[in-house]
């Protein structure tokens, strides 16, 4: 699937395992859920995540693109994801992707 935000196609990718030196922010330890790469404009996220969680995650990192000059933290990003996912769930908007 493609996305595009702030007018760049970004590819959306289901993943096994986002290792965390991947990520600028994990420590070694981290389960990484999602990841965003501006280099390559790609997104990924863990396959093996239930639905609703892998939504919450895409958004989670389609929240970053967005608000990329913003300086969010990670809380308020996860925060803001939860807080868009029950809005638009709430009120009926399709947010359940078709993972393939």
């Amino acid at each position: 699937m493609n996305l595009i935000i702030r007018g760049v196609t970004y590819e959306v990718r289901e993943v096994d395992e986002i290792p965390p030196q991947d990520v600028d922010n994990a420590d070694d330890d981290d389960v990484v859920l999602g990841a965003l790469d501006w280099m390559h404009s790609l997104i990924e996220v863990r396959r093996d995540l239930p639905t609703e969680r892998k939504t919450i995650t895409l958004l989670h990192e389609v929240i970053h693109a967005l608000a990329e000059d913003m300086d969010l933290s990670e809380e308020q990003t996860e925060e803001f994801a939860w807080r868009m996912y029950d809005f638009l769930r709430r009120n009926r908007f399709d947010v359940e992707m078709t993972w393939t």
